[in-house]
Formats: C-alpha cells, sequence, structure tokens
C-alpha cells in the first residue's frame, strides 16, 4: 500500500502562523482542494484510504550540521521542461529544506509544489514551496526521509530548469540533518 505524507508545520516559534491559525490550515489541507474548495466525503476517504496522513510537525532539528544531501544543478546554461528528477539519499535524514530551479527565460515562475516518491510509492510531500529571488523554489519539509532512491516532482515542470549537464533532470537539491 503507498503511504502518502504531508506535513503542516505548526510550531508556534518557527511558524509564520500563530498556533491558533495552524490547526485551521491543517483543518483546510485535509478539507479543501487546492482551489479552496470543499473535498467531498469520497475525496476525503479516498484519502484516507490512500494513506495521505495530516500531522502537525512538532519536533526540534535533530542534533547534527544541516548539509547539502543531494544535487542536480549546473552552471551552463539551462532550457524550461525538467524531467523528474531521480535522486539517491545515502542514509536517513531529516530533511530540512528542498529547492528546484525555475530560470524561465530569466521571468522565474511563482512558487508550486515539490515532491518526492520512493521506490516503493511512498510519497512524500507535496510540499508548498515559496519562490525565492524569482527564480528558486524553497520548501521546507522538516520530515525524516529514510535512505533510499527517490523521485523528484516539481508542480511546473514547464519552467522547472535543465540542461544537457543534468542529463534533462529538472535542477533540485536538499539540505538537511543525516541522522
Amino acid at each position: 500500500m503507498k503511504k502518502t505524507i504531508v506535513v503542516m508545520l505548526a510550531v508556534c516559534s518557527i511558524a509564520v502562523l500563530g498556533c491558533d491559525d495552524a490547526q485551521e490550515h491543517r483543518d483546510k489541507m485535509k478539507y479543501l482542494n487546492e482551489k479552496g474548495e470543499p473535498k467531498s466525503a469520497e475525496e476525503i476517504k479516498a484519502e484516507e484510504d490512500a494513506g495521505i496522513v495530516y500531522y502537525e510537525d512538532e519536533a526540534e532539528l535533530p542534533d547534527g550540521p544541516v548539509q547539502e544531501i543531494f544535487k542536480i544543478g549546473s552552471d551552463l546554461a539551462v532550457e524550461n521542461g525538467g524531467k523528474n528528477a531521480t535522486i539517491q539519499i545515502i542514509q536517513d535524514v531529516y530533511a530540512t529544506e528542498i529547492w528546484t530551479y525555475h530560470y524561465n527565460g530569466g521571468e522565474g515562475a511563482p512558487g508550486g509544489t515539490i515532491k518526492m516518491i520512493a521506490e516503493d510509492g511512498t510519497v512524500y510531500g507535496p510540499w508548498q514551496a515559496s519562490s525565492k529571488n524569482t527564480f528558486y523554489w524553497v520548501a521546507y519539509p522538516k520530515i525524516e526521509i529514510p535512505a533510499g532512491k527517490y523521485t523528484v516532482i516539481d508542480s511546473d515542470p514547464g519552467t522547472w530548469s535543465q540542461n544537457s549537464e543534468s542529463k534533462g533532470m529538472g535542477m533540485t537539491w536538499m539540505n538537511g540533518i543525516y541522522k
């Protein structure tokens, strides 16, 4: 059975929203679709049957330095149309942030979502990403991810930067703390 994990950060000291608002926003994730319209009972049941879990991450960061976990990137000229990126995580990690690059001919792109799918079908995310400096999307998973092979999926592959050096895969990287 596939298991999908959706994280809603609700730690008062680091959340943009106050704690009173965190429950409301988690409920919106669970009960509203991407357009902000109410999900039907059937949609909610289907998510539950699919193993989608909504919870608050109140864990403190584990000990250890934040470091680069993986990176697909290049300093060469880029084009749009990045394909899903295949990456390997060499040991269990607490993911602090995941980035994708959207140069898009110098126009950038508004933030979308980033998710990862493990070889066994487990889905991590999608995480809402915000646009930084127009070209970079960043999401803050703040979740433990086991070692293994993953596919990184960006919600806007049409603007996801890639080139021959990345073998057509969308440019992406993750920072985190190895366990």
